[in-house]
């Protein structure tokens, strides 16, 4: 309609980011007005501007790809919220008077991701709801702490396939070391042995999750392995000392606990806080 009023006016792709995961594209058009290229987008009713979750991939009225009838090709969009600091960000938040760590200026000199400072800041926040589950609501997990560090090794593949990952693992390791026990082995080979099962395990997983191109399964290897090895380790005892119902019902425990602290450090209001006034 604007070219026929002989108006300029230009095709753009590109994505409405929201977190999940998607294969449609958008487009919307841009018009010289002007010095300057407008963006319209008459599908969502935006006008003269765009919401900051429009990703522009190109422009002109080609298709985003092209390929021959013959290739079998498929392609998604995975999105998720990542939060990253301005530059600047950096000299004022350590002159902030309640920045008494300076932690965000120790991470950029020394090359470390934000990632992993907002991990380390979170788990005590994690910790925290662990003990309002266990002290105050009066579920018993495995170990004090332990769900503050399960829930923060699902950040790579999710909640949902991090549980599933996690419970097939601890299950499958507890089998076997109820086999090692009929061989009257020491600890320390015990563990060892089942450290190797977690390796195995893990990779596994993650060709699987390649081949049928799930890559939050895939990220399951982010599991710290000693962690899972451990888990195996206390499931076992507490099976051996009571019965196999006692131990899953503590698992199952630990598991809903782990739940709400992953629902709680992947908060992004507690994430921003922290991240600022660690």
């Amino acid at each position: 309609m604007l070219r026929s009023l002989d108006i300029p006016v230009r095709l753009t792709g590109g994505l409405i980011l929201k977190t999940g995961e998607k294969r449609i594209s958008h487009q919307w058009v841009e018009v010289l007005l002007g010095r300057n290229w407008v963006p319209f987008d008459p599908t969502n009713k935006h006008f003269a501007e765009l919401p900051q979750n429009y990703l522009t991939f190109y422009y002109g009225d080609l298709p985003f790809f092209q390929r021959t009838s013959n290739v079998n090709f498929k392609y998604l969009f995975k999105i998720d919220r990542k939060t990253f600091p301005r530059e600047s960000n950096y000299s004022d938040m350590a002159s902030h008077p309640l920045n008494i760590m300076n932690a965000w200026e120790l991470f950029h000199k020394a090359g470390l991701s934000l990632e992993l400072l907002q991990i380390i800041l979170m788990i005590p926040i994690g910790a925290i709801v662990t003990i309002i589950f266990r002290n105050v609501i009066g579920i018993r997990t495995f170990g004090t702490f332990l769900p503050a560090l399960i829930a923060s090794s699902f950040r790579g593949s999710g909640v949902l396939w991090g549980m599933i990952t996690f419970t097939g693992i601890i299950l499958g390791g507890a089998v076997l070391r109820s086999i090692l026990e009929k061989f009257k082995m020491t600890h320390t080979p015990k563990l060892t042995i089942l450290l190797v099962y977690v390796v195995f395990a893990l990779l596994f997983i993650a060709g699987f999750g390649v081949t049928i191109n799930n890559m939050d399964l895939a990220h399951a290897t982010f599991f710290p392995l000693a962690l899972m090895a451990i888990t195996i380790e206390r499931f076992s005892l507490i099976a051996q000392e009571g019965s196999f119902k006692d131990a899953l019902v503590m698992f199952a425990n630990t598991m809903i606990t782990v739940f709400f602290v992953y629902i709680v450090m992947n908060s992004l209001f507690l994430q921003t806080m922290v991240l600022a006034f660690p």
